[in-house]
């Protein structure tokens, strides 16, 4: 690693002490973070259909779908506005001609003011009634209407909140042409995973590949 940005299979990925724990700095230079989903996102994500990006963090799932899209538009939903400023370093660090937007909103039931908690640990941020910090909710479907999407693919790691989509508008699915979902079992539980993951066939896509708590579907 040099100063704040270095190479790992042909993607940039910068570095911000301030923002980012020491563990997660060892996990992205190891090859750990998000290890399943960049695989994931590497091989399956097609280069002209818009991704819709749920939980984008620091934006390192976020740099290796920039580096595969080249007509398709990327749009990112995450809550922590602190990550906002490295999450986009690191998507033109990838692809400097890609359109694409970052929104400060948490994937909610509602449109409406809902607590987040901010963790010193990256992964262990989100959605919390307990929490005083705010951000705007955002319901799924209004983010392809107000982005004027039709057919895209969705890449989610929301911390459970992918429960909030499947029990409010599962019908969203059936416009997505891929999926890539981790799933939460230690905070939906086992059996309510397995209930989205049948609601989620019920829309018409098949599960292709999985590894850990992520899978990947597919609409053939």
């Amino acid at each position: 690693m040099k100063g704040k940005k270095f190479t790992r299979r042909s993607i940039f990925i910068n570095i911000d002490r301030e923002t980012m724990d020491y563990g997660t700095i060892a996990r992205i230079w190891w090859g750990f973070y998000e290890n399943a989903e960049r695989r994931f996102v590497d091989r399956y994500i097609l280069p002209n259909v818009d991704v819709v990006e749920l939980g984008s963090s620091i934006g390192i799932v976020s740099s290796h779908i920039a580096a595969k899209l080249t007509t398709g538009r990327l749009i990112c939903v995450e809550a922590n506005r602190k990550l906002i400023s490295i999450a986009q370093r690191n998507i033109r660090s990838n692809n400097e001609k890609l359109d694409y937007r970052i929104i400060n909103k948490a994937i909610n039931q509602e449109e409406e003011m809902v607590g987040f908690h901010v963790s010193d640990i990256l992964t262990d941020s989100r959605v919390s009634e307990r929490s005083e910090n705010l951000v705007e909710g955002v319901l799924l479907s209004d983010l392809l209407r107000e982005n004027d999407i039709g057919e895209y693919q969705l890449v989610s790691d929301v911390e459970g909140a992918e429960d909030i989509i499947m029990r409010v508008e599962p019908r969203v699915f059936l416009r997505c042409k891929l999926a890539i979902v981790e799933f939460h079992p230690n905070i939906t539980g086992d059996k309510r995973v397995k209930e989205i993951k049948e609601n989620i066939l019920n829309m018409g896509l098949t599960e292709i590949d999985s590894r850990g708590h992520v899978s990947v579907f597919l609409r053939r």
